[in-house]
């Protein structure tokens, strides 16, 4: 009886200390809990979703169609505080030309700023550095069209930049190491400004204008690939200069941009169809109309010069049409032709292409 007494005691004792464990264990779960909710709150997320069927032809011999997952992005971005934030993003691509295609981190940085205190902002990591603005209306498939100021100017690196904002005016510079060494210099890094004005929104018009400069354009994605492949450093780096801007008012709308190295590569780096060092440029201009909510019809006209090597055409005329189907779902069309260089390093001449595309952002 005794010893029964003693247990039953003893199996009191042990079940009383468990009361304040588990409320202390509660409490501080809800602490988690509460920490956890107040942290998920600040996050914002985003996507993007391209799928479509395009058609290809550079003659009777060379023809290819396809339906296809294009484009698949999904983005995150957290404000730790009223001046941090961290981006991240992740993208697949359907690999084609100078884009290598899969799924991969496409840019991690964080942001100090706070807008409503200082106008000056500083990003690190890995990002794409504000080098020209790659505008385009058109459907952005890696295998049937991307525009040509795209590939020539898009540059994504180990970025540090900042940037002042005030008014409409922004002026960004940015460091980076880049791919494309150069020959005996090993420490400076490359280093690029852009500076952009965009008239404040009023009356039905839309303005914007800027330039860029990138002191080594050779960083660029799609030249890096290329060059690459024929020399392990540069001789010397070439700068590239960036001349942009768009115009809208009321349903109307026109953008234009050039991208131009502004030097030339050496014959063994980047070269023209006679052997010489190629001086690469591209520019892209589109005009049309949108009716609210309904359908936009684009034009295009577009080149490029000096860039048998890459595969880019020497001409690109093209339409567009894009429709709203819902809230954030559009559906597009194209239909490009393009003459390509003499001497096009696929041996081209000719091409026609045709794409329509399905988009969903959410």
């Amino acid at each position: 009886m005794i010893g029964k007494v003693f247990r039953m005691t003893a199996l009191l004792m042990w079940l009383g200390g468990l009361v304040p464990a588990t409320a202390a264990g509660e409490e501080e779960d809800a602490v988690v809990a509460g920490t956890a909710g107040r942290f998920w709150e600040r996050v914002e997320a985003g996507g993007l979703i391209e799928f479509g069927g395009g058609y290809r032809s550079f003659g009777a011999s060379n023809r290819a169609s396809d339906i296809q997952l294009t484009t698949a992005e999904l983005g995150l971005g957290v404000g730790l505080n009223r001046w941090i934030r961290a981006d991240l993003t992740f993208l697949y691509e359907n690999p084609a030309g100078c884009e290598p295609g899969g799924f991969g981190l496409d840019s991690a940085f964080v942001t100090f700023r706070d807008e409503e205190r200082f106008p000056l902002w500083m990003s690190v990591g890995k990002l794409y550095v504000p080098f020209g603005a790659l505008l385009t209306r058109f459907p952005d498939d890696p295998a049937v069209d991307q525009p040509m100021t795209l590939l020539l100017g898009e540059t994504s690196e180990e970025t540090v930049a900042a940037g002042w904002e005030r008014s409409g005016l922004s002026v960004k510079g940015y460091l980076f190491g880049g791919e494309m060494r150069v020959a005996g210099n090993r420490a400076f890094p490359a280093f690029g400004v852009d500076v952009r004005y965009e008239a404040p929104a009023g009356e039905g018009v839309d303005v914007m204008a800027g330039a860029s400069y990138i002191s080594n354009v050779a960083d660029s994605d799609c030249l890096t690939e290329t060059i690459s492949d024929n020399v392990k450093a540069l001789e010397k780096s070439v700068g590239g200069f960036a001349l942009y801007g768009r115009i809208g008012f009321r349903g109307l709308f026109a953008t234009g941009e050039f991208i131009t190295a502004l030097g030339s590569f050496r014959a063994g780096e980047l070269a023209r169809a006679d052997g010489r060092g190629a001086r690469p440029s591209a520019w892209n201009i589109e005009a049309g109309y949108r009716w609210e909510r309904f359908l936009e019809i684009v034009l295009k006209v577009a080149g490029s010069g000096e860039t048998e090597a890459i595969g880019l055409p020497r001409r690109r005329l093209g339409l567009g049409l894009n429709r709203d189907l819902g809230r954030n779902v559009a559906a597009s069309f194209a239909l490009l032709g393009d003459r390509f260089h003499p001497g096009d390093v696929d041996g081209k001449d000719r091409g026609l292409a045709a794409l329509g595309q399905v988009a969903v952002r959410f």
